[in-house]
């Protein structure tokens, strides 16, 4: 790359850095390969036979250096300035009562060949989906009664620790967390209705409950 090639780059940078990028995502700048492109054409300069107009390029490289740290200085005192707001934000979710208070089994939970496809999500005091860390036990029933959500006979049993539940969360389309029910290997189920309950515990301690009927065969 020519001494020019390195000077249109390096001025590239320079509106990067300025005013006019500061709409950008930080994650376009990487200050680490910016400063040794700057130092890369500060040194061809250096070797080079410098004309008049020379004078103005080194000015304007070393206001090129000195926005570099400047906007590197302010990205990382905002960086830091965020996750205290994050802490901040967590501390005053517990205050007013954001803090996980039920859990809801989603609507779109459903059998499929070898098992159940489980959606469930964490509730706030809002009634607000919230990741929460916890673990699951859910167990599949037989209606006590035919056509009545009172629970019988226990059928199946799966458990989640927090470890599996960590890695379970979805939010894309909804939120909260997938988990897969495969039925037990050589487990005939010999029921056509049933009835899913969730158990979630929380970390500290308190166990919260819901349940859906499921069509199970036809």
């Amino acid at each position: 790359m020519t001494v020019k090639a390195h000077i249109v780059v390096a001025l590239a940078v320079l509106w990067m850095v300025s005013g006019c990028a500061e709409t950008q995502p930080r994650t376009l700048v990487d200050y680490s390969q910016q400063r040794n492109l700057l130092q890369t054409v500060l040194n061809r300069l250096e070797e080079s036979p410098r004309g008049p107009e020379d004078a103005e390029i080194v000015s304007l490289l070393y206001q090129l250096r000195d926005r570099i740290e400047d906007a590197e200085c302010r990205h990382l005192e905002d960086d830091q300035e965020i996750q205290r707001l994050v802490e901040e934000i967590e501390k005053l979710r517990r205050v007013a009562n954001f803090s996980v208070v039920g859990i809801r089994i989603l609507y779109f939970t459903h059998v499929v060949d070898k098992g159940i496809d489980l959606w469930v999500t964490p509730l706030d005091g809002q009634d607000d989906e919230v990741k929460s860390a916890g673990s699951f036990v859910v167990s599949l029933h037989q209606p006590l009664n035919w056509g009545e959500e009172e629970l019988g006979r226990k059928i199946c049993i799966w458990r989640f620790t927090p470890e599996q539940v960590s890695t379970r969360w979805e939010g894309q389309l909804w939120r909260g967390y997938h988990l897969k029910l495969s039925w037990p290997e050589g487990k005939e189920i010999d029921i056509k209705t049933g009835i899913l309950k969730v158990e979630f515990q929380t970390v500290d301690g308190r166990t919260l409950v819901a349940t859906k009927g499921l069509i199970i065969s036809e």
